[in-house]
């Protein structure tokens, strides 16, 4: 966990001596030319993000170029999104060389002739790039990721070894399915790349002590009273840790006076016992306008424009500004430094929030979310097909297949499957015979080469559908490629 600073305290990690050890080791040897990937997987808060980035400032310090990429909790990442993040952030300088074609333009993927193209170009640019300086690539929240972008990464992490390349990503580890596409790659990666992997663990008593020790230097019976409470309500995850103490602060029970602190331990009814409750209590001191905003920006997602959020609230910016300020002194949301748009501190937060909007309320703000992105010109129609989904709204399914469209046009097979798949549920019966056989073709075509059984029953459904719509072209084509298949 990470002591905040203030003017006697250093910002400093608590309880994660090995794995920073660890990362160091990583780190000395990129610089000496030899890279490697590291895998840091934990539970929800339990301070993944925090110990990678510790790693990443080191690194900028030392001359290493540094660049991240993340995925967003309950929003459809795009293709390749946590890649276009990357290297939206890449800035060319001296003799480092231009950007792979297909993420030359910022924020979204460009012209990809074929994957195995596109994967080559971004393996040939950081081979370029670890002649002229050694870099970090840090992937966050990968459990959130599309199944393009786990295969690019794949592609690049055989080459680490070879390259001044230290690449490190994070998930949770208790999202992962034994069906979820990271969790099937996990295995690759270790076996064809030599990763290491990290799993975070509970902080122990003496880690929770040793952060006590340095933030309040409290009397020896109040500290051993905080450490119990701390672990009997936050487990040893350093997020829970974080708002509980924050809560201990923010109701007196925890306070500075004369330079000293106080704990009143008679207190330990009015703290939270969970995260969710935490959460909860912060909100409650927030002006009702602010919450309110609150929960509108946590339907929209994770990243937030100010001009999508007061174009959903029907408000205007200065409103939003008021309310980011009020929500920043809270610790719940941090205002992005381009002045335009906001984030939440951290995902947990806004899914504390999200869960406490009631449904109804939820699906009208979802709905106005996708008309208000529908309406945008270049608009994301995986962001409008998720938003159009939760609100149970008809015009996902052709906003799904626009977004299948665009990944399969990227060589994104599996997302684009996932896309017409999607769009096909929600079709449902009410499709005519001719929408579901086009639907059913084109996931057929998608999963041709990984999955050439299922591939042909969907073609045979495809041919039965073009029969019923007595569509020639669809069963002229549905007939070639079972034949192709075949």
């Amino acid at each position: 966990m990470r002591i905040p600073s203030s003017p006697n305290t250093p910002s400093i990690l608590v309880g994660r001596d090995r794995e920073l050890g660890l990362l160091h080791e990583h780190l000395d040897a990129t610089l000496a030319g030899t890279g490697s990937l590291v895998l840091i997987g934990g539970e929800a808060g339990i301070g993944k993000t925090a110990l990678a980035e510790a790693v990443c400032r080191e690194a900028s310090e030392q001359g290493t170029l540094v660049l991240i990429g993340r995925c967003y909790d309950l929003t459809e990442t795009p293709p390749y999104g946590p890649w276009v993040e990357l290297f939206g952030a890449y800035r060319q300088e001296g003799g480092m060389p231009s950007l792979p074609d297909a993420f030359a333009r910022p924020g979204m993927v460009g012209e990809v002739t074929s994957q195995p193209a596109l994967f080559r170009k971004v393996r040939d640019f950081f081979t370029t790039l670890g002649a002229s300086r050694p870099t970090l690539i840090l992937l966050d929240d990968l459990h959130w990721a599309d199944p393009a972008s786990l295969d690019l990464l794949r592609s690049l992490a055989r080459l680490v070894g070879t390259l001044p390349l230290l690449l490190i990503m994070t998930y949770r580890a208790d999202e992962l399915t034994r069906r979820h596409p990271l969790s099937q790659m996990l295995p690759l990666l270790v076996r064809e790349s030599g990763a290491e992997r990290l799993d975070l663990r509970a902080l122990d008593d003496a880690a929770i002590h040793v952060l006590i020790a340095a933030r309040y230097r409290l009397p020896t019976d109040d500290a051993k009273w905080l450490v119990a409470h701390l672990q009997a309500r936050a487990e040893g995850n350093t997020l829970f840790v974080g708002e509980v103490l924050r809560a201990l602060e923010e109701t007196g029970a925890l306070r500075e006076e004369d330079g000293k602190w106080g704990l009143d331990t008679h207190a330990e009814a009015s703290v939270p016992p969970l995260l969710r409750a935490v959460i909860d209590a912060r909100i409650a001191r927030l002006a009702e306008a602010t919450q309110h905003l609150l929960q509108i920006v946590a339907v929209i997602g994770h990243a937030v424009p100010f001009s999508l959020w007061a174009m959903v609230a029907g408000t205007d910016e200065d409103a939003l500004l008021d309310a980011v300020a009020e929500a920043e002194a809270a610790h719940m949301m941090v205002e992005v430094s381009d002045g335009a748009s906001a984030i939440f501190a951290h995902a947990l937060i806004r899914e504390a929030i999200y869960a406490g909007i009631r449904p109804s309320q939820r699906r009208r703000w979802h709905r106005a979310v996708g008309e208000a992105l529908a309406a945008q010109p270049d608009s994301d129609p995986d962001a409008v097909a998720y938003h159009f989904q939760r609100a149970m709204d008809d015009r996902a399914a052709a906003w799904l297949v626009t977004a299948g469209e665009r990944a399969q046009r990227a060589y994104a097979w599996l997302t684009a499957t996932e896309r017409y798949e999607a769009a096909l549920a929600l079709a449902g019966d009410a499709a005519d015979a001719g929408t579901r056989g086009w639907l059913l073709f084109r996931c057929a075509v998608c999963r041709r080469y990984a999955h050439p059984d299922q591939a042909l029953v969907n073609l045979e459904a495809a041919a039965t559908a073009a029969t019923a719509a007595g569509d020639a072209m669809l069963l002229a084509r549905t007939r070639l490629y079972q034949g192709l298949i075949r």
